[in-house]
């Protein structure tokens, strides 16, 4: 299966909305369609039980971001908002925890049931880049020129 998020519209002049849906990989057909609202989308994670997980910029001019996510099924499951804008895509660890940046320096950790766990908020530019280290480790990449890379437990703190 292939999961893919856009942005669409019914025509030139019609509302536009965000789908994020599941194609069959040899036809392209859709299996299922989610619509997550008036959103622009980040890149869909998949997580190993099979959920999938989308960051999208929602809300007035896009400012607040949100993480929304969906059963094998395409049955929404949860949302989880953050206060600020997506700051990049997602990654989701071995337990099912997903890991979600905002562009103003927020990292935080969200259960699978979709509760926060912990969070952080960075110095200076936002993180852009998120990654799981093989040593049980988070790294946030910051948006500064620089590229300031911090390491999480996945237990909180840097």
């Amino acid at each position: 299966v292939v999961y893919a998020a856009g942005y669409y519209s019914e025509n030139a002049f019609g509302p536009k909305h965000t789908d994020l849906k599941a194609l069959d990989p040899d036809t392209g057909v859709a299996l299922w369609s989610l619509t997550v609202g008036d959103a622009t989308a980040r890149s869909p994670v998949l997580g190993v039980d099979g959920r999938v997980h989308l960051p999208v910029d929602t809300g007035h001019q896009f400012v607040t971001c949100a993480l929304v996510t969906a059963n094998p099924n395409g049955e929404l499951l949860w949302s989880y908002e953050l206060a600020e804008p997506c700051g990049g895509d997602a990654v989701v660890d071995a337990d099912g925890v997903v890991f979600a940046a905002g562009a103003e320096g927020l990292v935080v950790a969200i259960s699978p049931d979709g509760l926060p766990l912990w969070s952080h908020t960075l110095s200076g530019a936002g993180p852009r880049t998120l990654a799981l280290g093989a040593q049980g480790q988070l790294y946030a990449m910051s948006g500064a020129a620089s590229g300031t890379l911090v390491a999480f437990s996945l237990g909180g703190g840097p």
